[in-house]
Protein backbone atom coordinates (compact mmCIF):
# COMPACT_ATOMS: atom_id res chain seq x y z
CA UNK A 1 0.00 0.00 0.00
CA UNK A 2 0.85 3.05 -0.86
CA UNK A 3 1.28 6.44 1.76
CA UNK A 4 -1.26 8.23 -0.16
CA UNK A 5 -3.45 5.62 0.30
CA UNK A 6 -2.79 5.01 3.68
CA UNK A 7 -3.62 8.12 4.58
CA UNK A 8 -6.28 8.62 1.90
CA UNK A 9 -7.97 5.70 3.58
CA UNK A 10 -7.17 7.55 6.83
CA UNK A 11 -8.87 10.55 6.33
CA UNK A 12 -12.42 10.80 7.91
CA UNK A 13 -15.61 12.05 6.03
CA UNK A 14 -16.09 15.44 5.64
CA UNK A 15 -17.93 17.40 8.46
CA UNK A 16 -22.02 18.25 7.94
CA UNK A 17 -20.47 22.00 7.53
CA UNK A 18 -17.41 21.14 5.59
CA UNK A 19 -19.76 18.93 3.17
CA UNK A 20 -22.67 21.40 2.95
CA UNK A 21 -19.82 24.03 1.81
CA UNK A 22 -18.60 21.52 -0.66
CA UNK A 23 -22.41 20.69 -2.06
CA UNK A 24 -22.91 24.47 -2.28
CA UNK A 25 -19.78 24.87 -3.91
CA UNK A 26 -20.43 22.26 -6.96
CA UNK A 27 -24.48 23.16 -7.36
CA UNK A 28 -23.82 27.32 -7.15
CA UNK A 29 -21.54 27.93 -10.31
CA UNK A 30 -23.18 24.64 -12.44
CA UNK A 31 -27.14 26.21 -11.70
CA UNK A 32 -25.52 29.48 -13.19
CA UNK A 33 -23.96 28.29 -16.24
CA UNK A 34 -26.78 26.09 -16.73
CA UNK A 35 -28.75 29.29 -16.62
CA UNK A 36 -26.75 31.17 -18.72
CA UNK A 37 -26.13 28.11 -21.33
CA UNK A 38 -29.52 27.16 -22.02
CA UNK A 39 -31.63 30.96 -20.79
CA UNK A 40 -33.14 31.49 -24.22
CA UNK A 41 -34.43 27.81 -24.20
CA UNK A 42 -35.68 27.72 -20.94
CA UNK A 43 -37.13 30.90 -20.48
CA UNK A 44 -40.82 29.70 -22.16
CA UNK A 45 -41.26 26.90 -20.05
CA UNK A 46 -42.91 26.81 -16.54
CA UNK A 47 -41.12 27.31 -13.06
CA UNK A 48 -41.60 23.56 -12.34
CA UNK A 49 -40.56 21.98 -15.57
CA UNK A 50 -37.57 24.96 -15.81
CA UNK A 51 -36.04 23.31 -12.47
CA UNK A 52 -36.81 19.61 -13.57
CA UNK A 53 -34.54 20.20 -16.27
CA UNK A 54 -32.13 22.07 -14.10
CA UNK A 55 -31.77 19.32 -11.71
CA UNK A 56 -32.15 16.83 -14.31
CA UNK A 57 -28.86 18.21 -15.72
CA UNK A 58 -27.06 19.44 -12.73
CA UNK A 59 -26.94 16.64 -10.30
CA UNK A 60 -25.00 13.94 -12.37
CA UNK A 61 -22.89 17.01 -13.29
CA UNK A 62 -22.49 17.73 -9.55
CA UNK A 63 -22.35 14.24 -8.22
CA UNK A 64 -20.15 12.40 -10.91
CA UNK A 65 -17.86 15.08 -11.95
CA UNK A 66 -17.59 17.71 -9.46
CA UNK A 67 -17.73 16.30 -5.84
CA UNK A 68 -15.43 13.66 -6.93
CA UNK A 69 -12.88 16.26 -7.45
CA UNK A 70 -13.64 18.19 -4.97
CA UNK A 71 -13.02 14.60 -2.30
CA UNK A 72 -9.96 13.86 -4.11
CA UNK A 73 -8.60 17.87 -3.42
CA UNK A 74 -9.79 17.80 -0.03
CA UNK A 75 -7.76 14.87 0.57
CA UNK A 76 -4.46 16.28 -1.31
CA UNK A 77 -5.07 19.37 0.88
CA UNK A 78 -5.18 17.39 4.30
CA UNK A 79 -2.15 15.43 3.08
CA UNK A 80 -0.05 18.13 1.82
CA UNK A 81 -1.39 19.82 6.16
CA UNK A 82 0.20 16.97 7.53
CA UNK A 83 3.58 16.99 6.46
CA UNK A 84 4.09 20.37 7.40
CA UNK A 85 3.98 19.16 11.10
CA UNK A 86 4.39 15.81 12.80
CA UNK A 87 2.80 15.95 15.57
CA UNK A 88 -0.40 16.74 14.00
CA UNK A 89 0.23 12.83 12.39
CA UNK A 90 0.29 11.42 15.40
CA UNK A 91 -2.53 13.46 16.63
CA UNK A 92 -4.56 11.41 13.70
CA UNK A 93 -2.94 8.43 14.44
CA UNK A 94 -4.12 8.85 18.01
CA UNK A 95 -6.95 10.03 17.16
CA UNK A 96 -8.40 6.72 15.16
CA UNK A 97 -6.64 4.56 17.62
CA UNK A 98 -8.82 5.85 20.21
CA UNK A 99 -10.56 8.29 19.59
CA UNK A 100 -9.04 10.57 22.50
CA UNK A 101 -5.83 11.69 23.60
CA UNK A 102 -3.99 14.10 26.19
CA UNK A 103 -0.82 16.14 25.53
CA UNK A 104 0.92 16.39 28.33
CA UNK A 105 4.42 17.92 26.60
CA UNK A 106 4.75 21.84 28.01
CA UNK A 107 6.65 22.69 24.25
CA UNK A 108 4.17 21.84 21.49
CA UNK A 109 5.48 23.68 18.00
CA UNK A 110 1.47 22.30 16.48
CA UNK A 111 -0.66 23.76 19.15
CA UNK A 112 -1.97 20.34 20.03
CA UNK A 113 -1.69 20.62 23.31
CA UNK A 114 -5.10 20.13 24.56
CA UNK A 115 -7.21 17.46 25.01
CA UNK A 116 -8.08 16.61 21.30
CA UNK A 117 -11.42 14.59 20.47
Amino acid sequence: MTKSSTHRSQLSPPGKHQLAFMIWLCVFPTLTAINLTFSDWLRPLSPVLRTFVLATIAVPIVIYGLMPFLQRLRAHLYSRASGWCPMMRVVREARASSGRLRWTSPFNPCGASREVA
